[in-house]
């Protein structure tokens, strides 16, 4: 079997677990995602299904209209590799970011990488930017009262969850 014989199959269901689970398509995860599938985000690394599950369905929470889309993506063998940009509303809090609900719209560009096995992806690497997620909902502490109002609602999380 030549190194890149797998890869169109791979392409595919990267493009599934993009535009179908990160959407919300929860249902999904159970064929494309190996039971022992490890994720890692700028918010941090996810271990199994169950904790992948719970990631995407906080952010799905956060911004119950979240859609992913893949602008480009290619395969090497067992990896995948592409370009997202996730669209939504945040009209729900972000508790991995301790951010309270804002009404922002936010487009968010970002990289996936992934790794296969048995046609499951078993190991992603998720890139996108929280500054620039915190700026596009009017939480980028490029101002004093915009430095306050985020340790403020970060305080009251935090003594909230005591």
């Amino acid at each position: 079997m030549s190194r890149d014989a797998t890869s169109p199959a791979n392409v595919e269901t990267y493009y599934r677990i993009s535009e179908e689970v990160f959407s919300g398509e929860l249902h999904a995860i159970e064929d494309l995602l190996a039971e022992n599938v490890v994720m890692h985000t700028p918010l941090g690394t996810f271990e199994g299904r169950d904790a992948v599950r719970e990631y995407i369905e906080n952010s799905m929470e956060a911004i119950p209209d979240m859609v992913t889309s893949i602008e480009e993506a290619f395969g090497s063998g067992n990896m995948v590799a592409g370009r997202f940009v996730m669209t939504g509303t945040q009209t729900g809090e972000a508790h991995e970011m301790n951010l309270p609900a804002t009404g922002q719209r936010v487009d968010i560009p970002g990289a996936l990488f992934a790794r296969f096995e048995d046609g499951r992806c078993v190991e992603m690497w998720s890139i996108w930017d929280k500054m620039e997620f915190l700026q596009q909902l009017d939480l980028f502490p490029d101002s004093p009262s915009k430095i306050i109002r985020l340790l403020v609602s970060q305080v009251r999380s935090r003594l909230g969850s005591r």
